[in-house]
């Protein structure tokens, strides 16, 4: 809905994210960086740093690729 959460995340941060690159396909790349369980993602950097999001899945981020925006 209008009020839903918006996950802001800085792309100089993911050097694998190229500008060509769709926000699908920006987000599709995280989420093959990142690690799931039936409750959690975690996502990595590319300096090894993570993001633990709890009750949130990969499946769900995939699905809503606007949900994430790079800047």
């Amino acid at each position: 809905g209008h009020n839903a959460d918006l996950l802001q995340l800085r792309a100089a941060d993911y050097a694998y994210l190229t500008p060509a690159m769709t926000q699908a396909q920006d987000v599709a790349a995280v989420l093959g960086q990142s690690v799931g369980t039936a409750n959690s993602v975690t996502v990595f950097d590319s300096v090894g740093d993570s993001l633990t999001l709890q009750g949130v899945t990969a499946a769900t981020l995939a699905a809503q690729p606007n949900a994430v925006q790079f800047v």
